[in-house]
């Protein structure tokens, strides 16, 4: 049931900025996991591939070309480079303001990323060049190419996206932890045409050889094939982001690659808000009293929810401004009742914000 449905049905009357909100944080949540996915797999087939075929690379191929045996060496660190170093600024985020820190580790991480694509772009090209027998042509060519399809990117990183993108605040920060730009969507598209047209190129080379080729090397066998899973996953993923750039219906979940810092910068807890509207709590049917109506939010930790409750009606009642997040001692003698709160797959549990649990029937909303 989506959030306008499931508000109907609690007859809660939530404003339309805050249901964009929520479900801003679930679209974000899913597709995070979704891109890691994708993002893992390409990663373990590369690694796999330069792993198990270095030897017999240096060995047939290009047993004069001592490079070509510390590449992988200088490439496999370059990964988690971003994420590293992101966390330790994480650790000294009280040292800067959330908006400078935001811009340091987005940052790293964008022009991490250009580095780790051009370690990992550096060892496709060898291959593809000895795959020719390192003929200079093929090598001039590809670098050329290489060049001219990164000039877009690093164009739109410089220039466009210092003008387009804004630091909004992050709606939940302890669901998902991190800085949400916006503005980058419009543009997120443009490099990855690129590298997807280059990879696509490299791939149809290795391919091309292989089925023209007078000789059969293991070393090509394994070429052809850990290159086809490497090259299928990257592709699915460029094309889901340029999808989800010109689709809105895509466009939060792709937004994740862009907009959110890999667990990079927590923002300070949202500041609970006075809400010039009626909420309503409505709580499972095993946990109603007669005699009890729940209301009043206590407390909320990462694993229990705290409410107040006092006598009224059947475990419903209508919270008013002035009693969100207090105990009125003269309406009544309150005591606290445990509920359990939301889980976000891949993040902690809500400690303050917004609450919901359609399964078990109770909904809260903050």
């Amino acid at each position: 049931m989506g959030l306008e449905g499931l508000a109907h049905a609690a007859e809660i009357p939530i404003a339309s900025d805050k249901i964009w909100e929520l479900q801003e944080v679930e679209n974000l949540a899913i597709g995070m996991q979704a891109t890691r996915y994708l993002a893992l797999a390409s990663l373990v087939f590369l690694l796999y591939d330069i792993i198990s075929t270095i030897d017999l690379e240096s060995e047939i191929f290009a047993p004069s070309l001592q490079l070509l045996q510390y590449v992988p060496h200088i490439v496999i660190p370059f990964p988690p480079l971003p994420t590293v170093v992101s966390k330790v600024l994480v650790k000294f985020q009280h040292s800067f303001t959330p908006s400078f820190s935001c811009v340091i580790t987005s940052s790293i991480y964008v022009w991490g990323t250009c580095i780790i694509v051009a370690g990992v772009m550096s060892v496709l090209i060898t291959r593809v060049w000895l795959l020719y027998f390192r003929n200079p042509w093929v090598l001039i060519s590809l670098l050329t190419l290489g060049v001219l399809v990164s000039l877009p990117p690093i164009l739109i990183i410089s220039i466009v996206f210092k003008q387009a993108i804004h630091l909004n605040e992050n709606p939940a920060p302890d669901v998902i932890p991190g800085c949400l730009f916006g503005g980058a969507s419009k543009w997120s598209w443009v490099p990855y045409i690129g590298t997807t047209l280059y990879e696509t190129l490299l791939f149809a080379l290795t391919v091309y050889k292989v089925y023209t080729a007078d000789y059969e090397l293991p070393i090509i066998n394994r070429l052809y094939r850990d290159g086809t899973c490497y090259f299928v996953v990257v592709l699915a993923a460029n094309i889901f982001t340029i999808a989800g750039s010109k689709i809105p219906i895509l466009n939060r979940f792709t937004d994740v690659q862009l907009d959110l810092g890999f667990e990079s910068e927590r923002h300070e807890r949202i500041r609970e808000q006075v809400m010039s509207i009626s909420e309503t709590i409505r709580v499972p049917r095993f946990r109603r009293n007669q005699d009890l109506s729940y209301w009043g939010i206590i407390e909320v930790d990462r694993t229990r929810l705290h409410i107040a409750s006092s006598k009224g009606r059947d475990g419903e009642l209508v919270m008013r401004e002035e009693v969100i997040g207090i105990a009125a001692e003269e309406e009544a003698q309150s005591q606290l009742a445990p509920l359990p709160v939301m889980h976000i797959p891949g993040g902690p549990g809500l400690r303050s914000g917004w609450i919901r649990r359609d399964s078990e029937g109770e909904i809260v909303v903050k």
